[in-house]
């Protein structure tokens, strides 16, 4: 093989490379430019619920600290217990 056809190779190699680079590299600007929209509605929905709670009158509290709406419900042992949408808190447990 010639000394050019050797260098073409070559060459084409280190493209293939780069282009295989900037794949990747594209796809994680997708990965974070989706990751940021999804940042932003997360943050526009609780800078909503801010103001909301904002205009509550002081002491009503119908979202916990996990952001879940929470129920005092009895069980049929007669204690009370918390439900929320992510776990059931025992009322003796909370602070």
């Amino acid at each position: 093989m010639t000394r050019h056809v050797k260098a073409l190779e070559s060459r084409s190699q280190l493209l293939d490379a780069a282009l295989a680079s900037a794949d990747e590299a594209n796809r994680r600007w997708e990965e974070c430019r989706a990751l940021v929209d999804q940042l932003r509605v997360e943050n526009a929905a609780l800078r909503a619920a801010l103001s909301q709670a904002q205009l509550l009158p002081p002491g009503s509290n119908p979202i916990n600290n996990n952001g879940a709406h929470q129920e005092e419900v009895r069980n049929p042992e007669g204690s009370n217990e918390l439900k929320n949408d992510s776990a059931e808190v025992k009322s003796d447990q909370k602070e």
